[in-house]
């Protein structure tokens, strides 16, 4: 699939929607077109929100879109640069 239930109701900015498809086994590092996941997006908006239930779904810091970036990178890209902090992980510190 070029797009997951999740990616659509994270670009949504449905917290609820995404918290119910996680909860039902949705998983939170699928990737969709270019390799992107749910919390590259949420991190690339600065939806803070929607990070932090990735993140208590055990969203992975580590995975890179096909052009290498990371959520931390695009939040960064985009100033988001406390969230870029959060989202760094430990071993890239």
């Amino acid at each position: 699939m070029a797009v997951q239930p999740l990616h659509s109701a994270a670009a949504a900015r449905s917290v609820e929607t995404c918290r119910v498809l996680l909860e039902g086994g949705a998983p939170p590092d699928a990737p969709q077109h270019q390799g992107w996941t749910a919390l590259m997006s949420a991190a690339k908006h600065g939806f803070e929100p929607l990070v932090d239930l990735l993140l208590a779904h055990e969203a992975s810091l580590d995975v890179r879109a096909e052009d290498g970036r990371t959520a931390a990178d695009l939040a960064a890209e985009a100033g988001h640069h406390a969230l870029a902090a959060r989202l760094t992980p430990p071993s890239a510190s």
